[in-house]
């Protein structure tokens, strides 16, 4: 089994970036790129916190850059879910990588979280359509 590379004996932490972009439509993007883990659950959790308080119609999680998530990430991701449903905002992960959509499938939260398999796909979505 591949090492996580956070693992003890990796020098190199490729860290957590998170970018959020603004489109028209109250549609907002979310790019997490690096390993989301325990660790880093806080700072996604937060980034989630400020871009439902936009209040978007619809949130998009781009994990195309995601190297790595554990289970924490998902119960973050399933409880954001849960929130953004009760402010009227649709909540799409879109693109996952490898690791990601691994994840999902064996979880089999990719039937409970809606997931595009690309970007343009999710940003082209109808609101409300949770397939």
């Amino acid at each position: 089994m591949p090492a996580h590379p956070r693992a003890p004996g990796h020098r190199r932490d490729p860290g957590l970036r998170i970018t959020m972009t603004d489109l028209p439509g109250a549609v907002v993007v979310l790019r997490p790129a690096g390993d989301l883990d325990h660790d880093r659950v806080p700072e996604l959790e937060h980034a989630l916190a400020r871009a439902l308080a936009r209040r978007p119609r619809r949130l998009v999680i781009d994990l195309s850059a995601v190297r790595f998530c554990d289970t924490a990430t998902l119960h973050l991701l399933f409880k954001t879910h849960r929130t953004a449903r009760r402010t009227r905002a649709a909540l799409l992960l879109a693109q996952p990588s490898a690791p990601a959509r691994r994840l999902l499938e064996i979880t089999e939260m990719d039937t409970v979280l809606p997931t595009r398999p690309t970007i343009r796909d999710a940003l082209a979505d109808t609101p409300g359509t949770d397939t």
